[in-house]
């Protein structure tokens, strides 16, 4: 029995480690992504400046059009700090839903394993496996605690950065919010 349960656990590790693998994967991905079209924005800006600024008359009219590439420049750039937090924020919350769901599983595999190691010793370790099952319980209770916490502070960091993105899309640049004191 122990050597289908440690098989039975062995392959949930590595299921859960091929699901971080994924993981890892496609937030490369989707970073590589964002990148390469923040450059090609980027150049596309850039060109578009230059055959602006070859077209200026007056040195008013130069800094003028300086001005608004940078401007353009800059909500370019925000625009795509926000797009990479947003992914960011995913990838932490699907991260943070496979570690829990492998902790859940692995605490009841493990109570499991400890029910059936306590049932074979004589009754006067009842004691010992009810000891053990409220330790798992805290710690269960614990985990979900963390995830609902991780899930709060990652809705509040959304909500916080929506300002700067919208501000990023018009083509202004709004002062950064400071987090609450």
């Amino acid at each position: 029995m122990e050597n289908k349960l440690l098989t039975a656990s062995q392959c949930k590790n590595m299921d859960a480690a091929m699901q971080l693998a994924e993981l890892a994967i496609d937030n490369a991905l989707q970073v590589e992504a964002l990148l390469a079209d923040l450059a090609r924005q980027l150049a596309q800006e850039a060109a578009a400046s230059a055959t602006a600024l070859g077209g200026a008359g007056s040195r008013r009219e130069v800094v003028q059009r300086r001005a608004q590439y940078v401007r353009q420049t800059t909500a370019l750039m925000i625009d795509g700090a926000c797009k990479l937090a947003a992914i960011d924020n995913a990838t932490r919350a699907r991260f943070s839903r496979l570690l829990t769901e492998r902790l859940v599983a692995g605490t009841h595999e493990l109570l499991d394993a400890f029910q059936s190691f306590f049932s074979v010793l004589p009754s006067q370790n009842a004691e010992a496996l009810d000891a053990m099952q409220r330790a798992l319980a805290a710690t269960h209770a614990a985990f979900e605690h963390m995830e609902a916490v991780a899930a709060t502070a990652f809705a509040r960091t959304k909500l916080r950065r929506r300002p700067a993105t919208r501000a990023a899309r018009a083509g202004t640049v709004a002062p950064v919010e400071s987090p609450p004191a």
